[in-house]
């Protein structure tokens, strides 16, 4: 089986990321508050573990305590009403010439599963590998569960989704944007950066691969 693995974040979804513009819409209609920002801030400064930048991607305090049913509830309509319209027209189309080429389409990103899902369900994609919070009594914990689809954790990932489903990587293309995305590229045989910064351009450059706007 050859597979297209695509990152979300600022490949599919240019300038952004699916989260950001959540925790916006959650703020606007009044479902996070002051002391959920400023829980959120005190936990990122606390943990002291990685770079600034990786303790704010995978920390989701913003979300302890809130019901999972009605995040889910709110998800999909923000899904199909802000993220669907903002999606590359470059990397819808590129989705449908793998479908064409009879290729399993995987969505592998640092999103949140509960959003990511409905997105996947929208693209008709069977496969999400991404990011997945803790449940405890129906609520989210704020804590997600292992691996973390960043970095080397997307390699695992796909690695593991390889090795389970029979997909020859040699064969097999990925597409992302950043820095943090260069071992799930260098997994594949046909790597694609995408919207990429100048860091990630001139690595790109480096290694010959071939560099995407969408």
């Amino acid at each position: 089986m050859v597979a297209a693995f695509f990152d979300v974040d600022h490949t599919m979804l240019p300038g952004t990321s699916v989260e950001r513009l959540f925790v916006r819409d959650l703020w606007h209609r009044g479902g996070l508050g002051l002391r959920d920002l400023a829980r959120t801030g005190a936990s990122i400064l606390g943990s002291g573990r990685g770079s600034l930048a990786r303790r704010i991607k995978s920390n989701k305090t913003y979300l302890a305590g809130k019901p999972v049913a009605d995040v889910a509830a709110h998800a999909k309509p923000f899904v199909m009403e802000v993220i669907r319209p903002r999606l590359s027209a470059g990397a819808l189309e590129m989705l449908e010439w793998h479908r064409q080429q009879g290729h399993r389409v995987v969505l592998l990103t640092g999103s949140l599963e509960v959003l990511v899902r409905p997105l996947a369900d929208a693209l008709g994609i069977e496969t999400v590998l991404s990011t997945r919070l803790e449940q405890q009594d129906g609520v989210y914990t704020g804590r997600w569960i292992p691996p973390h689809p960043y970095a080397e954790g997307k390699r695992m990932l796909l690695e593991q989704f390889a090795r389970e489903n029979g997909v020859d990587l040699t064969r097999s293309y990925a597409y992302g944007d950043s820095l943090a995305d260069q071992p799930m590229l260098s997994a594949v045989g046909y790597p694609r950066v995408v919207n990429a910064g100048w860091g990630m351009r001139r690595l790109a450059r480096r290694l010959g691969w071939p560099v995407l706007h969408w």
